[in-house]
């Protein structure tokens, strides 16, 4: 998949929105409680409730994801994380939404992109990275691998 850069956990509020549903999908919108990113260049926190998750719950049951996070370096610097994906709740997974029962365990695809003036941190602003990790409804987390897509 590529060079290993990080793993990672965000842990997210159990209050969320729901929006919906509107003529095409259903919207959902969690809050970062809290976080880590760990890897062998890399050691960030997630400010509590600095980042938002945003679902969008299509028919089949495919979710779409953008997230940001703000994140901070043990010198205190900060990193903003945009992640962007994909989650498959399954046939089943828009009416679930939609009554607001979303308890599944599912995988997810996505991409990230670190944005930052942190001199330490600078190298990732340079580079696309990909990753997969598994969302989970009902413990409100999402685990993340994340690969760097360069040598």
């Amino acid at each position: 998949m590529g060079t290993f850069l990080a793993e990672a956990t965000l842990e997210f509020s159990p209050d969320h929105h729901l929006i919906g549903p509107t003529p095409d999908e259903i919207i959902l919108h969690y809050i970062v409680a809290s976080g880590r990113f760990h890897g062998p260049r890399m050691e960030l926190a997630a400010i509590a409730n600095g980042g938002e998750e945003w679902d969008t719950v299509r028919g089949d049951g495919v979710i779409t994801f953008e997230s940001k996070q703000v994140l901070r370096s043990p010198a205190g610097d900060l990193v903003c994380a945009s992640v962007a994906g994909l989650y498959d709740v399954g046939d089943d997974g828009y009416v679930d939404a939609l009554d607001d029962l979303l308890m599944s365990k599912v995988p997810a695809e996505f991409v990230v992109r670190f944005h930052t003036a942190a001199r330490e941190y600078r190298w990732l602003n340079r580079a696309l990275f990909v990753g997969h990790g598994q969302r989970d409804f009902a413990l409100h987390t999402f685990g993340l691998q994340i690969f760097a897509m360069y040598k």
